[in-house]
């Protein structure tokens, strides 16, 4: 069976997100202007959690090394940021 669950991320360059295995369905800020993932995984094994690093470029920045997939884009104003993850490993 699966299920969404929300995952809260800072804004920053780089991080390590303790992250289920799943599919990205939303990169977004919440109702409290927390930017957060959404992620729809199964229910069986959303407790075992992954490391993934996660990469936070603004437009017009440079992408960093080991930004490997865009899962998605947000608007937070006056940015826009883009959200690439990566290897594990910072």
């Amino acid at each position: 069976m699966k299920t969404i669950y929300k995952y809260p991320f800072a804004i920053t360059d780089k991080q390590l997100l303790p992250l289920p295995s799943g599919r990205v369905l939303l990169v977004d800020i919440d109702p409290t202007g927390q930017p957060c993932l959404w992620i729809e995984t199964d229910i069986e094994t959303c407790h075992i959690l992954q490391n993934k690093r996660l990469f936070v470029v603004g437009t017009g920045g440079t992408l960093p090394m080991g930004a490997k997939t865009h899962i998605g884009s947000f608007v937070q104003s006056p940015c826009v940021w883009h959200i690439y993850l990566g290897e594990a490993r910072l």
